[in-house]
């Protein structure tokens, strides 16, 4: 017997992180976390509770950051997807329905992931899958990323 697969999507903001959860026929509620290392905390015992394996974040601005490190340390995979994906979403936008279509799109495999490489000088860049349409060359942003 095939074991149930969950995967959890959350729209990552300044104040709040939105998780939905979804295993291919159920949503969960889209639970409301705070971003303080705390509540991030409560966040991932949630998704432990829940057997999420898989999680996806959008990587807008540079909110998802400490949301990615904390995930990571407690052996989560994950996926930084481009949110231009997103904003391609038909229909009314919200951040509910932006966790539900990201946990969707997970499940379904259909996410263009953004990749990361190491940089110089400490910093950190990521590269997004998809081209540049003004040349034709992968886009790329450099933050100052803390050594480990």
């Amino acid at each position: 017997m095939k074991q149930q697969t969950y995967v959890c999507g959350l729209d990552v903001h300044k104040d709040n992180v939105y998780a939905a959860i979804y295993n291919g026929k159920d949503r969960s509620e889209v639970h409301v976390f705070g971003t303080f290392t705390e509540q991030i905390v409560q966040l991932t015992d949630w998704l432990k509770q829940n057997m999420v394996k898989q999680v996806a974040l959008e990587s807008t601005g540079i909110y998802w950051v400490p949301v990615w490190n904390m995930l990571e340390e407690k052996g989560f995979q994950l996926t930084l997807m481009n949110p231009w994906f997103i904003k391609q979403m038909p229909g009314r936008k919200s951040d509910v329905k932006d966790a539900q279509w990201i946990a969707t799109l997970l499940y379904r495999d259909m996410l263009r992931k953004i990749m990361f490489r190491p940089g110089k000088s400490g910093y950190f860049a990521i590269t997004a899958v998809s081209m540049s349409s003004f040349n034709g060359t992968p886009a790329v942003c450099y933050w100052n990323w803390p050594n480990r």
